[in-house]
C-alpha cells in the first residue's frame, strides 16, 4: 500500500480488521497476544487489503470454529467477486474446496503431479450447505478421483 495516501491506508486497514471480525483494539497488539484464529483473520484482512490480482492460500481457515469459518469463506468469495482477483486454495478439506472454488485439482498421492480436475457448477457465492454436501457425496460415492481422498495418510508417504 506504499502508494495509498496514509488516512486512506487507515481507513482500509480497520475496514478489512473489521471485515474479518476484529476489533479496532485489536489492532495495537503484538501477534503473541492473538489468538491462532486471529492471527489467520489477520493474516486474511492483510491479504485482501491490498487489492490483490492474485492470493495463495494454503489451509487458511483451519484454526477457525465453524461459523468464522463460513463467515472468512464467504468474506474471501465476496472480496474475490468484488474485486475480481484469483486465488489458489489449498485445503484438505473437500466440502471447503467445493464451496469456495471454481474448479479442484486433484494431486496424485505418489506425488506426479496433478490426478484429475473437476469444474464446480455455478457461482461460490450462491452455493448453500445442502447442495455442497450432496456434492461432496456424489464426489466420494462416484467419481473415482476422490476414491482414495480419505485413505491416504501423507506422514507416511515417502
Amino acid at each position: 500500500m506504499a502508494h495509498v495516501p496514509r488516512k486512506a491506508r487507515t481507513s482500509r486497514v480497520l475496514a478489512a480488521a473489521l471485515a474479518a471480525g476484529l476489533a479496532p483494539e485489536d489492532l495495537d497488539k503484538y501477534p503473541v497476544e492473538l489468538s491462532c484464529g486471529m492471527r489467520q483473520r489477520s493474516a486474511i484482512a492483510r491479504a485482501l487489503v491490498t487489492d490483490p490480482d492474485f492470493l495463495y492460500f494454503d489451509e487458511p481457515f483451519t484454526a477457525l470454529d465453524v461459523a468464522l469459518k463460513r463467515r472468512m469463506q464467504d468474506l474471501v468469495i465476496g472480496a474475490s467477486a468484488a474485486a475480481r482477483f484469483s486465488a489458489l486454495f489449498i485445503t484438505h478439506d473437500l466440502m471447503e474446496a467445493i464451496r469456495i472454488s471454481h474448479r479442484i485439482l486433484v494431486l496424485d498421492p505418489m506425488g506426479q503431479g496433478i490426478a484429475g480436475e473437476r469444474i464446480i457448477a455455478g457461482d461460490p457465492a450462491t452455493r448453500r450447505e445442502p447442495w455442497v454436501f450432496a456434492q461432496r457425496e456424489v464426489f466420494l460415492a462416484e467419481d473415482p478421483l476422490f476414491a482414495h481422498i480419505h485413505d491416504l495418510d501423507e506422514r507416511r508417504q515417502s
